[in-house]
């Protein structure tokens, strides 16, 4: 990096040019930009975009040099306009609508009963509604209270969405916001498209309620600077429905990986492809057989000598776990290896390939790849047991004679 930086100061110095050098990529922040800064005596200046919404951009100035001086760390907002030109206006002025801090029910917090299990009493001085709706009835033109949600189905969510962004629009920043979860329903898509219509944060299913309690006691004080949509009709934008799940042919899986890529550029919600390279003497089909898809938006398709999934939205970090949810076994048995691909022109040049080398698969066999439920769990009791399987027997001791 050091080494083609400098090249290109040279040449910058020698031809008396300007070279601009563009990157985008979701590694772009978090890997290339510290990188860049590091090597500052080579370049003259580094800013990054980042996508809001539709029609607006933050760019971000780390530093910026000419003749006249330096400037750093200049943020700005970015709105397309009607003639699709982009216009500038200063953060701290696109800020100065916020309202003034007010700290006088920062002590009141309102909870729909369903945040909590029926075994559990919320605790004393919450206000609690029966339900999400009672709720948002009870309010009483609150400033800096704190608001809990309860989620625990998947057709919930954008409703919560809408009251949050109401909400948040109404009353200001100070407000505090909390979806509590109180089945496993949300997924990776769900829980950005609920941040960003303005709820501070998610709390888990898997989080008990002691901790849950901690959560909310560690909020207090907090504002939220995490911009939100312009309108309503912006942030249903970022409710993303995929409407395709389980097994694709390949030419009609390449077209909705491209749909993917297009999507993920403005709403910021992260993809990732996966190559699953076979076994010797495996064949796609038999593999096929094996993988039940779950959740809206993951597709699988099939090629000579490996299978191809795509996760529509997911953690990389996740992606792991991911794959082996949706193999009856474990990943590193049934597959040589796996691979995979992090950015959008590696991702465009294996599509070509998978078009290519599409594999045959049966109807029954590609209809076996979709699960109707996301979330299932374990029925089987422990009579369900094979036999194959130790359990316990009570051990007979022959009386002695």
């Amino acid at each position: 990096m050091s080494v083609f930086l400098q090249s290109l100061n040279e040449l910058a110095n020698n031809k008396k040019i300007t070279i601009s050098v563009c990157i985008y990529g979701h590694l772009t922040t978090s890997l290339l930009k510290p990188i860049l800064i590091s090597h500052n005596r080579h370049i003259a200046g580094l800013a990054t975009m980042t996508s809001l919404d539709d029609a607006r951009y933050c760019y971000l100035v780390d530093f910026w040099s000419n003749k006249h001086g330096v400037i750093t760390q200049h943020e700005y907002i970015l709105t397309k306009t009607k003639d699709k030109t982009l216009k500038a206006t200063s953060y701290e002025t696109h800020q100065s609508h916020v309202m003034p801090e007010d700290k006088s029910d920062s002590d009141r917090i309102y909870v729909s009963r369903r945040a909590f299990r029926e075994s559990v009493k919320a605790p004393k001085g919450m206000r609690v509604a029966e339900s999400n709706q009672g709720l948002i009835a009870m309010l009483d033109n609150p400033r800096s209270s704190t608001i809990v949600f309860s989620c625990d189905n998947q057709s919930e969510v954008q409703q919560i969405a809408l009251d949050c962004y109401r909400l948040r629009s109404a009353y200001g920043r100070q407000l505090k916001i909390i979806v509590r979860e109180t089945q496993q329903c949300l997924r990776y898509a769900d829980e950005k498209f609920l941040l960003r219509s303005g709820a501070n944060f998610i709390s888990h299913a898997q989080i008990p309620p002691m901790r849950f309690m901690t959560q909310v006691e560690a909020i207090q004080g907090q504002m939220l600077t995490r911009p939100i949509p312009d309108s309503l009709e912006a942030l249903l934008k970022y409710d993303l429905k995929f409407g395709s799940k389980g097994y694709l042919q390949n030419q009609d899986f390449s077209q909705y990986c491209i749909d993917v890529i297009s999507h993920s550029t403005h709403s910021n919600v992260n993809f990732a492809l996966i190559k699953l390279n076979l076994l010797p003497g495996m064949t796609a089909e038999e593999c096929l057989r094996l993988c039940h898809i779950r959740r809206d938006g993951d597709v699988v398709t099939a090629c000579n000598k490996a299978l191809y999934v795509l996760f529509s939205a997911i953690r990389h970090s996740d992606i792991d776990i991911a794959l082996n949810n949706i193999f009856e076994f474990p990943v590193r048995d049934l597959f040589h290896s796996t691979h995979t691909f992090d950015t959008q022109l590696d991702i465009e040049t294996e599509l070509k390939f998978i078009v290519q080398d599409e594999a045959v698969i049966s109807d029954d066999v590609s209809a076996l790849a979709t699960e109707r439920k996301i979330f299932h769990t374990a029925t089987n009791s422990i009579t369900d047991v094979p036999p194959l399987f130790a359990v316990k027997k009570t051990i007979e001791l022959k009386e002695r004679s």
